[in-house]
């Protein structure tokens, strides 16, 4: 489940592109507020890149949903197992035209440790 807790604009106009910088540092912003709020409860994330997930879906590799979701719109997320679950938080876009979010997600499934 990913859940946008923030979403901008979107960037159609072309005279709006110079909005996406300054919004994208206060998502990362906000983030980093809850990151540290979330690791009071949890102890600290684990940074994942979603570069390689991102290579491995393209290649055909069957990922699970949500890290593969996760890999279409954000460039990396902060990760905490939690029990059975892990919890992502993130800043992404899905195209250059389309609103920049601040997103939690939650899923029953991760990939390999050597991505954590």
């Amino acid at each position: 489940m990913i859940l946008f807790l923030r979403e901008s604009q979107d960037f159609w106009d072309d005279d709006q592109r110079d909005l996406i910088d300054p919004i994208c540092v206060e998502y990362l912003a906000h983030g980093a507020d809850l990151a540290a709020r979330l690791a009071a409860f949890w102890g600290d994330p684990v940074r994942v890149p979603l570069g390689p997930v991102l290579d491995r879906c393209i290649a055909g590799e069957n990922i699970a949903p949500l890290p593969g979701e996760l890999s279409e719109f954000a460039v990396d997320v902060d990760v905490w197992r939690v029990g059975d679950r892990v919890v992502c938080l993130g800043v992404g876009q899905h195209d250059k035209e389309l609103p920049v979010v601040l997103f939690a997600a939650v899923g029953d499934h991760w990939l390999d440790d050597a991505l954590m």
